[in-house]
C-alpha cells in the first residue's frame, strides 16, 4: 500500500516538473 502510493506520487511529481519545463519554455518564447 504504501509503496504504491510512493510510487504513485513519484510519477505525479515528474509529471508537474514535465508540465513546469513546458511552461517555462513557452514563456521564454512569449517573451
Amino acid at each position: 500500500m504504501k509503496r504504491t502510493f510512493n510510487k504513485l506520487s513519484v510519477e505525479l511529481l515528474k509529471s508537474i516538473k514535465l508540465r513546469v519545463k513546458d511552461f517555462i519554455r513557452l514563456q521564454f518564447i512569449v517573451n
